[in-house]
């Protein structure tokens, strides 16, 4: 993979040729438990899901997340900057772009997640993996050139209007080197109900989750209140891209089964942590309707729910700046 380098790909300063070191100052070395690992698992069980939560996913949004480093330093190679990914899971997004990078940090706080980003990753020499949490992580001030967080906001607790959303923004912010990029991919509600095609088949599970998702607004004002700068070319919506990998979205990883009926494999449904909001009885339903259905009535039903995805998409990408 290429090294990403723009010399002029957003007008901000441009640091002195000297930069600082690639190696992140971490608080506690690599292979350490660190971190807050005070609360408990949420609604998804990782520790299960994450044997096969790879099979299906591909790492979306790469360009906006290596564009958003570049913009953040002009002139400045990817392959001098340090960047962290919060909630790397089982590593897919690291694996992508640690080659382009100087060094590429992940932290996880599942243990099954961890366990299989270091299997994912072992070859890699410029990664470096730590356990802990988005709203207390193990750096000094001012460590990374770019902070990026990919579908975990929904894992935090939502209690007093997503205090914990809101104080991994500050972390972020705090972690950032001036002038450094991050990168939030998340979901509205809204998108977790319309945007996958599953979710009429499971309506209790879905509408538990759509509160899991701060709303457009409060997104942006969450990040704004950490001290980013927020502005009308921050928010962008893939309309195309699934969270699952394309080829995969429509067809289960363990089966011949395509559309509605890759839904009836387990190792498909791990790839995406909605389904796990369900109940037992719930996925029981809804693997029971999906086995009624005939191949016409499930194409027509995957035509509709695609119409409807590819008008709201699934996930929603805030790039944001730290001041100068």
């Amino acid at each position: 993979m290429c090294s990403f380098s723009v010399a002029a790909f957003r007008s901000r300063g441009v640091l002195t040729p000297s930069r600082p070191a690639i190696l992140p100052l971490l608080k506690r070395r690599c292979g350490s438990t660190i971190g807050d690992r005070s609360r408990k698992e949420d609604y998804c069980q990782y520790d299960v899901t994450s044997q096969n939560y790879s099979a299906t996913r591909q790492p979306i949004g790469v360009e906006m997340i290596m564009g958003g480093a570049i913009a953040a330093f002009p002139g400045v190679p990817s392959t001098e900057m340090t960047i962290l990914d919060v909630g790397c899971g089982t590593g897919t997004l690291l694996r992508r772009i640690h080659s382009s990078c100087g060094k590429a940090v992940g932290v996880e706080f599942n243990d099954g997640m961890l366990s299989q980003a270091r299997a994912n990753l072992a070859a890699a020499t410029n990664i470096e993996l730590l356990q802990g949490s988005g709203d207390r992580l193990p750096f000094e001030d001012a460590s990374f050139d770019m902070v990026t967080m990919n579908q975990v906001l929904h894992h935090f607790d939502r209690s007093d209007n997503y205090a914990q959303c809101a104080k991994t923004f500050k972390e972020a912010f705090r972690v950032l080197k001036p002038g450094g990029a991050y990168i939030v991919n998340s979901s509205t509600g809204e998108q977790q109900r319309d945007g996958f095609w599953w979710a009429p088949f499971i309506p209790i599970g879905i509408e538990a989750m759509m509160p899991r998702f701060p709303s457009l607004d409060n997104h942006k004002a969450m990040l704004a209140s950490a001290g980013f700068d927020v502005t009308p070319d921050s928010v962008t919506v893939p309309l195309e891209r699934t969270l699952m990998a394309s080829q995969f979205y429509l067809k289960s990883p363990v089966s011949e089964r395509t559309g509605v009926f890759a839904g009836l494999d387990e190792a498909y449904r791990h790839g995406d942590s909605s389904w796990q909001s369900a109940s037992d009885e719930e996925i029981a339903a809804a693997i029971k309707r999906i086995e009624g259905m005939s191949e016409d009535e499930g194409s027509v039903f995957i035509q509709q729910r695609e119409a409807i995805r590819k008008s709201v998409g699934q996930a929603t990408f805030f790039t944001v700046y730290k001041p100068e």
